[in-house]
């Protein structure tokens, strides 16, 4: 058999998704455990490698003691999660993604300025969450010859069509909700509030998260 015949099938390399936050130890480590879980239920672990990084982080970390907890309750795989160690975002990892989501809209223009030409595939998790909705919405259908760059690509298309305030108003009022918050599509940390405000931070970062991975994962699940 000829192996170098060009029909014959090549795996492809995984969509590279990294996960910003500004200290790495409590919201895009816990982002990152929803995606790798959601991606891992749907069969597709070897299609998307998910990392996690942050802006002002110190290297060396442990990951916030609720956000452990909360994965475990929530039945995540947690092997390894206790293992998990802050990093801090370098060039190398922004020019490395193919999709970079963060918790704020003030992480996604730090990102820009520091790497500038990567805005089209930076969004916030609340954002990239709401697009995926109106990507479900549309007529489009992914093909065989589709792929993880196509949908961020498209999605980027939709940020400049759709109104930032159309979000839906179901999960996405959960994350409206705070005196903190500065605007709709941020997660605010909840590290420096009190305890009820940090615990309201997760189910917004859950539903986000499983909302956009679901997404990818039905895109991709050809």
């Amino acid at each position: 058999m000829d192996t170098s015949s060009p029909d014959r099938y090549v795996v492809p390399e995984p969509a590279s998704i990294l996960v910003v936050c500004e200290a790495n130890i409590c919201r895009s480590p816990y982002v990152e455990a929803v995606m790798r879980e959601s991606f891992a239920f749907a069969g597709l672990e070897a299609r998307f490698a998910v990392r996690s990084a942050g802006l002002s982080a110190i290297d060396g970390a442990p990951m916030c003691g609720l956000a452990q907890q909360l994965l475990a309750d929530q039945g995540a795989a947690t092997d390894g999660l206790g293992a998990h160690v802050s990093r801090a975002l370098d060039v190398e990892l922004i020019a490395g993604a193919d999709l970079i989501l963060v918790a704020e809209l003030d992480h996604r223009a730090r990102i820009n300025r520091t790497l500038p030409g990567v805005q089209s595939k930076v969004f916030t998790l609340l954002e990239i969450a709401h697009l995926a909705g109106v990507d479900s919405e549309t007529a489009m259908t992914t093909s065989e010859d589709d792929t993880f760059s196509n949908l961020v690509a498209r999605l980027n298309f939709y940020r400049g069509l759709v109104p930032l305030d159309a979000a839906p108003r179901t999960w996405m009022d959960r994350a409206r909700r705070g005196r903190r918050n500065r605007d709709p599509f941020s997660v605010i940390d909840g590290h420096t509030s009190s305890a009820r405000d940090h615990s309201a931070i997760f189910p917004v970062l859950f539903a986000a998260a499983t909302r956009f991975s679901e997404h990818a994962a039905r895109h991709l699940a050809l």
